[in-house]
């Protein structure tokens, strides 16, 4: 097993991390059935990868620095809240996730904060935009 390094002792606020994107990837496949019709489908599905990206460099980053066992073990069942409405789902979830990342952004150190702060934040604050203007109109 992986050692921790001694400036990356950031193991539980990546695993939080991890958990919020897999939930998003999965509120987003829900919300993509439900508006399979909808003009809004192709900007949805992009959220969606960006989110499955997202967990793809946060499982990558646990896997390196602390091995494979490290990685949370999901069900794929785990999702946002849902509701009535697909949009105001995302847009809340997606409010929760910026919201997660700025938390354990303290928490971060090494390379974990400096992939927080220069790729995955960005991302986050691009899909949070998104669905704040479909949700305003």
């Amino acid at each position: 097993m992986p050692v921790e390094s001694s400036g990356e002792k950031s193991l539980e606020p990546l695993k939080k991390l991890l958990v919020e994107e897999i939930q998003a990837v999965n509120a987003y496949k829900t919300a993509l059935v439900a508006l399979k019709d909808s003009t809004l489908y192709d900007l949805l599905l992009e959220c969606q990868r960006s989110h499955a990206r997202r967990a793809h460099r946060l499982t990558e980053i646990i896997a390196e620095t602390w091995g494979r066992e490290a990685v949370p073990k999901l069900t794929g069942a785990e999702s946002w809240e849902r509701g009535e409405n697909p949009i105001s789902n995302l847009f809340k979830g997606e409010t929760k996730t910026l919201r997660t990342y700025h938390d354990v952004l303290s928490e971060l150190q090494g390379p974990s904060k400096e992939l927080a702060i220069w790729e995955l934040i960005p991302q986050q604050e691009k899909s949070h935009l998104i669905l704040q203007h479909m949700h305003g109109s």
